[in-house]
Formats: structure tokens, sequence, C-alpha cells
């Protein structure tokens, strides 16, 4: 009888199955126009399919102005807003066969708009003679737009006889507050 086995030993590499990448599109950001968001992504990825390399896509998901991204193509890239708003940007990895997907909010406060001071006299005042001075305290409260100085100034509405303001104007920067003592005019 003749013997014709033979061996033969042969390496099987059993590759585990494909995971998505972990993909995180950074922390939600809260910024002022004109300023850019810095947006720093991370991507993880198992190196599977073997010989594929991560694509990476920044886009709007939603918001109410156009976005541009200086590099849509970068984990870490600055998109520019042109309206104020609340933004939802959306960060894609794509391994070749899996792919994820990662939020990050962008809110823009809406630039303050300037609203006139408010102001107040005090209270209607009699005096009778021989006084003839009164002391006036005067009330005046500013946003603060546009930057500066708040400018006051008192005069004469109407009366019977010719009134002397002791200090018709001021110039003060005053925000939010009032007037730091009562001023007296005779």
């Amino acid at each position: 009888m003749v013997n014709l086995a033979r061996t033969t030993t042969s390496n099987v590499t059993v590759n585990p199955p494909n995971q998505a990448p972990t993909v995180s599109a950074g922390t939600n950001q809260t910024i002022t126009l004109p300023a850019n968001a810095n947006l720093n992504g991370t991507a993880i990825d198992d190196g599977f399919p073997i010989g594929s390399s991560l694509s990476v896509a920044w886009s709007k998901s939603s918001g109410p102005g156009e976005v541009t991204f200086v590099n849509p193509h970068s984990l870490a890239t600055a998109a520019s807003f042109s309206a104020a708003g609340v933004y939802v940007l959306l960060l894609t990895v794509d391994d070749s066969e899996e792919a994820t997907r990662s939020e990050v909010t962008i809110s823009i406060p809406s630039a303050a708009v300037n609203q006139p001071p408010a102001v107040n006299a005090g209270p209607d005042q009699t005096i009778s003679l021989p006084t003839d001075t009164v002391t006036l305290h005067g009330i005046a409260t500013d946003d603060g737009l546009p930057a500066g100085d708040l400018s006051l100034a008192w005069t004469t509405v109407t009366g019977p006889a010719t009134v002397v303001l002791g200090m018709p104007t001021l110039r003060k920067q005053l925000r939010n507050s009032m007037l730091p003592e009562p001023t007296s005019f005779v």
C-alpha cells in the first residue's frame, strides 16, 4: 500500500468586524458676531476596513443664516455666520463602510439695539417767596448704547418769570444709574 498523505499548514487571519468611527463635534458655544466659531471635532477609528482612510465633512443642520466653513473636510476648522440665531452644525466621519455623526450647537445672540434714555425730572414743586431756590432731583437711565457719555440738560419749559439754572448741562458717563447726587439750580 502506498501512503500519499501530505500535510499543509495555512495561516488564516480573522479580522474583527468593522466598527463605525467614534465622533464628537466638540462643545456647544456662544459667540458674538462677527467672531467665528472655532470647531474642534474628534474621531477615533478601529482601522478597518484595511487600507481606507476617514473622510470628514462639516455641514449646517439648522439655523437662520448661511454658514461658511474655512475647511469643511478637517476635524479642526472655523465657521462664520451671516446672521444671529441658534445653529446646529453636523460633523460626519466615514470610514468607507460606516459613518457616524455628531452635532454641536452655536448660539449667536442678536446685537443689542440702542434704546432712548429714560428720564424723570422728579416731582412737581411749589415754592413761596421769599424762598427763591429749589433743588431738582432728576433721574436718567441709559442702556449704554452707543458707547460714550450721556449728556443731560435742564431747560425751562414754561413759567411766569425768568429762571436761572445753576448747572443747566452735565456730561457724565452714566450707565443704568441715577445722577450721583441732587443738583441745585438757582
